[in-house]
Order: structure tokens, then C-alpha cells, then sequence
């Protein structure tokens, strides 16, 4: 019954084209809106479930105790540290940092205090002055006090006293758009800053600057995937269909439906992680089976039957039901990803889940609609010899499908050798504990 609702389904849409594509094109331009709410995840927030005791005690513990939302910045200047020149250098670029709306406190060298023992108290005075001394000798004293204490040591200047450290702790309960932009205005500062001293080594790291790159990445990867999956696909398209209409018209399908698996990730509340990123070329590359399939059986039935109509009607007869069942049983694997703990593995398998069974309805629909708008010839060539290349892979599988049949217990046997050989490798996969070297 199922099968022939299917049917029915896309019979009407091969026979109202237009209003099938009408609501396609509304749903691809929905899609591009729902875009436009996509949001970035922290990468502590990809690994863990916002509910989750970890992730409550995370932040209790962030917020109560040491808090890891610090972006430390590395200075290490081509001589000796320090200098009047230098510390002066260090001076600015704090107060630049410091002045930035959100950062909460910035520790460096110029601003910490310099703890003294006297005989019935401790007393402190600025490890540099307000005015910073020019003479050796001052100087000295100012480097042989910050290497005799240990809260500086490790902390904002390095072991061998050659690098110092400019700490900004980011404040508390800002939105995750509002710290990445901190950050990103941080780095900007300080690269701008040290642009006019290239002799000095700056690095820049902390979580916060982990997380802005990560996203950095993401993006970079959804600009660079998805144009050249899209490239290589196409050069698929014009070699199988050989016709510039039927490659573009394909891309075209693939393309909506990719924009439509990211509104699906949108509209079950996923964020764009090192996950979700893989959507595109997985979406592209699920879609372009359905199209060449369809295409491809428009050409066999249309050489068989002389008949256009006759040709669509039996290629939507032939592949509903099919097409259906094989992407159901793909989107049952995704959404098993969704008992995964882990939000940015769950996200990717719920989004794909519900995007390979919409992937039937769409470029089944789309297909059909355009089958019927577009004359075959040029959406696939119709040389009967390209036609008999696809029979002799028809004949081709199956022969195979016999010969596995002939021969099941020797094929049952060694496959059954090759799952075990496969379940040693699996026990002898290493695991990753390192979050950082993922990435």
C-alpha cells in the first residue's frame, strides 16, 4: 500500500512540474533562511550534552573555582626581556586588551605586585613602577625579583626568563558569539600591535582561542568541501550523462537537497561542529545516486518504449518503492548515532537520519517534475550504445549476484573470516583522549 502511495505521489508531481518545483524552490529558499540561524558550537560543548552532570559541573567549577576562559598571549622578544623598551611595549598592549568590553582582568609582568616579608607583616609594592626605570641596575632588580617568585615563574614568565605571558581572563555569562567576537578582537589587537616589532615571537592560546580557530576551521572546510565535492560531482554528471543540461539540472537537485539537510540540522536545534561540518559532501554525494539512477532509467525505458510519458511512468514505477527502502535503511544506520552521548555525533546522525528519508521525496519529485519539463535527449544522451554500457553493469551485477548464489557456502565462509579479521582490527583501534590533536 505503501509502495503505491509512492507511486501516486510522484506520478503527481511528474504531472504538476511546475507547482513541484514551485515548492521545491519555497523549500530550498526556506532552507537558506534557516541558514541564517545556524549556530557555532564550543568545542566543549561538541563533547558534551548540555544536560549532563559533566557539563554542570564543568561550569560550576569554572564559574566557582580556576576557570579556563583565559586567552593567554606569548611575547618573546629577539634579545633580553627585560628592558625599559620592552616592558613599556608590554605596558600598552595590556591596557589595549584590558579596555576591551568583556575581558575581565588582564595579569601580565607591568600590572602584579611584588610580595615583601617584614618583621610582623608582608607588604607589596608593583614589580615595575609606574615609571619604568631605564638604569641596569633597576632594571636587574626588577628581573631577579620576578625570577625569584613562583607565583610568576610558570605563570606569566617562562623558566629561562625569556618569554612573558599577558593573561585575559574573559568575563563571566557572555553568549558564545559574544566571546568568540572578544577573541577574535583580542587576537586582532595583539597582531596588529606586534606588526611593528616582527623580531618578536607571538603565540596566542587558551580555550577560548582553541575555540575560535576550531570554528575558523569549519567554516574554511564548508568553504572548501562543498565547492569542490560540488566540481567533482558535476565532472561525474557530464561524464555519465554526457549532456551540459542534465549535469547542471542534477547539480541543481543535489544542491537544494544539501541546503535542505542543513535546515534539518537547524530545525532539530543542532549547531555546526566537527561533526555536522561533513553534511554537505555526505548529502551531495547520497543525492547524485538517486539522480543519475533516475536519469539513466528515463533513457533505458525511453529506448525501450519510444514514449516519453510511457518512459517517466515506468521509471517512477520501477524506483519509488526501491529508492525508498534503500534510503530508509541508510537513515536507520544515522539515526543510530543518536544513542551517542556525545551532542556533536548525535546532531550529525539525527540531521542525516531525517535527510535520507527526505531525500526520496525530494529528487524523486524533483526528477520526476523535470523529466516531464525536459525533453530526456537533453538531460541524458540517448546513443544506444552509451544505453548498452549500462546494461552490460546490469548484466554485469547480475552475473555476480549468481555466481554468489552458486557458491554461497564458500562466500559464506569467507566472509565470515573476513568479519573476524575485521573484529581484531576494530579491538586494536586506538582511542583518542587527546580533544586538542583532533583538531
Amino acid at each position: 500500500m505503501f509502495e503505491r502511495f509512492l507511486v501516486r505521489l510522484f506520478r503527481g508531481c511528474a504531472a504538476r512540474p511546475f507547482v513541484t518545483l514551485g515548492v521545491l524552490l519555497a523549500l530550498g529558499l526556506g532552507s537558506g533562511e534557516a541558514l541564517r540561524h545556524m549556530r557555532f558550537s564550543d568545542m566543549m560543548e561538541s563533547f558534551f550534552a548540555g544536560a549532563s552532570d559533566e557539563w554542570t559541573y564543568y561550569n560550576e567549577l569554572t564559574r566557582n573555582f580556576l576557570t579556563d576562559q583565559i586567552v593567554a598571549v606569548g611575547l618573546e622578544p629577539p634579545g633580553e626581556l627585560f628592558t625599559a623598551e620592552n616592558l613599556q611595549l608590554t605596558r600598552e598592549l595590556s591596557k589595549k586588551l584590558g579596555a576591551l568590553d568583556g575581558a575581565k582582568s588582564v595579569t601580565d609582568l607591568t600590572s602584579v605586585n611584588y610580595f615583601m616579608e617584614g618583621q610582623d607583616r608582608f607588604s607589596s609594592e608593583p614589580l615595575v613602577p609606574d615609571e619604568i626605570p631605564t638604569d641596569p641596575q633597576s632594571l636587574a632588580r626588577i628581573q631577579k625579583r620576578a625570577m625569584g617568585e613562583p607565583l610568576y615563574v610558570g605563570g606569566i614568565l617562562s623558566l629561562d626568563g625569556r618569554m612573558e605571558s599577558i593573561q585575559v581572563r574573559i568575563a563571566d555569562g557572555l553568549t558564545s558569539e559574544r566571546r568568540l567576537a572578544l577573541t577574535a578582537e583580542i587576537g586582532r589587537i595583539v597582531y596588529e600591535t606586534m606588526a611593528n616589532h616582527p623580531a618578536w615571537h607571538v603565540a596566542i592560546t587558551g580555550e577560548p582561542w582553541f575555540t575560535y580557530y576550531h570554528q575558523k576551521y569549519m567554516v574554511r572546510d564548508l568553504n572548501v568541501l562543498t565547492p569542490a565535492t560540488a566540481l567533482v560531482l558535476f565532472i561525474v554528471m557530464l561524464i555519465v550523462l554526457r549532456r551540459l543540461v542534465g549535469a547542471l539540472v542534477a547539480l541543481g537537485g543535489c544542491l537544494l537537497f544539501m541546503l535542505m539537510a542543513y535546515a534539518l540540522l537547524v530545525l532539530t536545534g543542532g549547531t555546526m561542529n566537527g561533526c555536522t561540518t561533513m553534511i554537505p559532501p555526505f548529502a551531495l554525494i547520497m543525492a547524485i545516486t538517486i539522480v543519475i539512477h533516475f536519469f539513466n532509467d528515463v533513457r533505458l525505458n525511453t529506448l525501450r518504449y519510444k514514449n516519453r510519458e510511457a518512459a517517466l511512468d515506468h521509471t517512477i514505477k520501477e524506483l519509488s518503492a526501491p529508492t525508498y527502502y534503500a534510503n530508509f535503511s541508510t537513515a536507520i544506520g544515522f539515526f543510530s548515532l543518536a544513542v551517542s552521548s556525545i551532542p556533536a555525533i548525535l546532531e550529525f546522525g539525527v540531521a542525516m537520519g531525517l535527510g535520507m528519508i527526505a531525500i526520496v521525496f525530494v529528487l524523486m519529485a524533483f526528477s520526476s517534475a523535470v523529466v516531464r519539463l525536459i525533453p530526456p535527449h537533453l538531460l541524458i544522451s540517448m546513443d544506444p550504445h552509451a544505453a548498452e554500457q549500462s546494461l552490460v553493469v546490469v548484466r554485469l551485477f547480475e552475473r555476480l549476484a549468481a555466481h554468489l548464489f552458486k557458491h554461497r557456502i564458500a562466500w559464506i565462509a569467507a566472509i565470515t573470516v573476513m568479519s573476524a579479521v575485521t573484529l581484531y582490527g576494530a579491538s586494536q583501534v586506538r582511542i583518542e583522549t587527546n580533544t586538542l590533536e583532533m583538531f
